[in-house]
């Protein structure tokens, strides 16, 4: 096939889920042989020189990237959002270049489909695009969630108006798609319970990944009994709630018992205020970027995932269990994974039953061992991005010409 991609995110570095999703399946689909063209935006963090060469060397038909930035709420065009139909962070972020670019590359011939990565890019694609349009990661149970469990009224007003707004906006796409995909039967329902299973069109459940040769166990058993680690970036805001809800509530119960115990954090920190509470936390250590995550991940005895917001498939989760480290997660963290509890992750929620989950692990080399081998195992059946490029291809040369929107 000759597919057009249209990214809300520059797939490379792959340094976050939105980015690893991205390129494994860009990667994935050009090692079927599949002849891509790219056109994506670039963030802040983005550096966009040097994923030029890297990008083509998988999409041969050409990369386009446009610079962009992140959502910025105290901009005019994110205030006037507050009184527009449309969702404040597409209205601030909207790029007139990289819009002009896509529509009219969109509507040339010789594409035989048009893949849209994230709801973020969704509205850059024009109603009379020449080929069928596939748009993929459909989310939107995080911002309900968050809505919902918020504290304040004045915050629950808000964000209530955000979700209105975005669920009217995600129903206002289907139009211009022969078909989305969510990344889990969980989120899919979601969709359709919100914005109605008239204005949802076809969604195919297209789960979250990890590359498993990549993200091999180690051969050696090496690691700190004493040591777990969350390896996600701070400055995505759901990390850092998580971060700072096991440093504050579920560390203390651990120690109690491991004066030892300690957590590594991976992930950049340029967020973090110089007298952030974290940075001068004894137990906390953050390492900062890493190029390579393995064998940092690697050294420790647990991954602890205790997540209360967020949405999606945890590729933080998938990547842990590639690796052979066991994984104690909330059960909002694990939404999405088809893992059993006490077979391939440990559950826990309340502060002290997480904690008692970490300590059965740290107390017990077999009992590690015994989780870490049913992670992996669920991985190499279920979360192989190779079958997952398999499965996307498919549903990508099943959209006829007949399902164009005009």
């Amino acid at each position: 096939m000759n597919i057009l991609v249209v990214s809300a995110w520059c797939p490379y570095p792959a340094d976050n889920g939105s980015r690893l999703r991205a390129y494994n399946l860009i990667r994935e689909l050009a090692g079927q042989g599949h002849a891509l063209t790219l056109i994506a935006l670039g963030q802040d963090d983005s550096d966009l020189a040097g994923a030029q060469e890297p990008l083509e060397q998988l999409c041969t038909g050409g990369v386009t990237l446009f610079p962009s930035r992140f959502f910025q709420s105290g901009t005019w065009r994110a205030k006037l959002g507050f009184f527009s139909p449309k969702p404040r962070m597409l209205l601030d972020t909207f790029q007139p270049d990289a819009a002009r670019a896509i529509a009219k590359e969109c509507r040339s011939a010789g594409y035989d489909v048009i893949l849209a990565l994230e709801v973020g890019i969704a509205h850059y694609i024009p109603n009379d695009a020449a080929a069928p349009c596939v748009l993929d990661q459909v989310e939107v149970s995080s911002f309900v969630r968050e809505a919902r469990e918020s504290a304040s009224l004045r915050k629950r007003l808000r964000l209530g108006l955000m979700v209105a707004k975005f669920c009217a906006h995600v129903a206002s796409l289907a139009p211009r798609f022969a078909c989305w995909t969510a990344v889990s039967a969980l989120e899919r329902d979601a969709i359709i319970h919100l914005i109605g299973p008239r204005a949802a069109p076809i969604i195919h459940v297209l789960p979250n990944g990890v590359d498993l040769e990549h993200n091999a166990p180690a051969a050696e058993n090496n690691y700190d009994p004493n040591a777990v680690i969350y390896n996600g970036a701070l400055s995505f805001y759901a990390n850092r709630q998580a971060v700072e809800h096991f440093a504050g509530d579920i560390l203390p119960l651990v120690q109690r018992k491991r004066p030892q115990a300690h957590l590594l954090v991976t992930g950049k920190t340029d967020t973090l205020a110089p007298d952030d509470p974290l940075r001068s936390h004894l137990s906390v250590t953050l390492t900062g970027y890493v190029q390579d995550i393995r064998p940092v991940v690697q050294s420790v005895a647990v991954c602890v995932v205790p997540l209360r917001q967020g949405g999606g498939t945890r590729l933080k989760i998938l990547e842990a269990m590639a690796l052979g480290v066991p994984v104690v997660a909330t059960p909002q963290a694990a939404e999405g994974i088809e893992a059993v509890s006490g077979e391939h992750i440990v559950i826990a929620d309340a502060p002290q039953e997480f904690a008692d989950a970490v300590l059965r692990l740290l107390d017990s080399p077999e009992e590690r061992a015994r989780i870490a081998q049913g992670g992996r195992q669920l991985v190499e059946a279920q979360y192989g991005w190779r079958a997952l490029g398999t499965q996307l291809a498919h549903i990508l040369q099943g959209q006829p010409a007949k399902s164009r929107r005009n």
